[in-house]
């Protein structure tokens, strides 16, 4: 049985025990501690903007220039001209030697291919029946049916071959397709491409289209991978897929072609 001493001193114990509980735990103050600090701790410091301080007119540029200047371009080129929608997948060398594929929408298709200022092409009827509409009617059957299923090489100061040249200078020669003459060059919010920073600029050309550039960031110098115009109802958009900087190695012109 206990004294009154005795129970007085147990429940002075039972007392302490229990504040000993309710109080922090050892473990529990730490991670508090810890994620206490985490949160207060600085964010990552941001990538640092390259183009800081310059002269967007200089960077896009120097943009064209380094796009223009590599050793290989595979550009995606979707135009008009002529009042003709055209789509070409092309592989540009810094030579201006160029080949692939053109699409004119609603006619046909056609292989294309481009060396030393002489063009060649090997299109199916309808493209060929679009490509030669220019010429009288009984000049362009003729064309037609010389053409057909072979490659052809088209005379170098018709409109019609200007059409097709004027894809490869516009995916491989930037710098000379299109007027850097701009105002209100504007920078907007960055993007990426493949993970890579890039910029994007608006501007207006001399003719007072808008135009909307893509400035990929890596690298040693600024380069292009898109460039997109506007005016009024036309489109026109460029798409630089691959820049390499080694030499280009031209492919070997066709074995056999006939003049038309």
């Amino acid at each position: 049985m206990l004294t009154r001493k005795s129970a007085a001193t147990a429940l002075v114990g039972a007392t302490l025990l229990a504040c000993a509980a309710c109080g922090p735990q050892p473990g529990k103050a730490t991670t508090a501690s810890a994620s206490a600090s985490t949160s207060a701790s600085p964010s990552p410091t941001a990538t640092a903007d390259v183009l800081a301080g310059q002269d967007p007119a200089a960077v896009l540029r120097r943009a064209y220039e380094e796009t223009q200047r590599a050793g290989i371009k595979e550009a995606s080129v979707h135009t008009t001209v002529d009042e003709r929608q055209m789509q070409a997948e092309l592989t540009v060398g810094s030579d201006g030697s160029c080949s692939g594929s053109v699409t004119t929408i609603l006619a046909g298709s056609a292989e294309l291919y481009l060396r030393d200022g002489v063009l060649l092409i090997k299109g199916d009827t309808g493209f060929l029946e679009n490509h030669f509409e220019d010429r009288s009617a009984d000049a362009a059957k003729r064309a037609v049916a010389r053409a057909a299923g072979q490659w052809a090489e088209l005379p170098a100061d018709e409109p019609s071959t200007a059409r097709l040249t004027g894809l490869c200078t516009e995916g491989g020669a930037p710098a000379k397709a299109y007027s850097l003459d701009r105002t209100d060059i504007r920078r907007g919010a960055d993007t990426s491409s493949s993970g890579r920073p890039v910029a994007v600029f608006t501007s207006t050309d001399a003719q007072g289209a808008r135009i909307t550039d893509h400035v990929l960031l890596s690298g040693a110098a600024p380069s292009l991978t898109q460039r997109y115009r506007e005016a009024g109802k036309a489109h026109d958009r460029v798409w630089y897929k691959v820049l390499h900087d080694k030499p280009y190695n031209r492919l070997p012109t066709p074995a056999a072609s006939v003049k038309v």
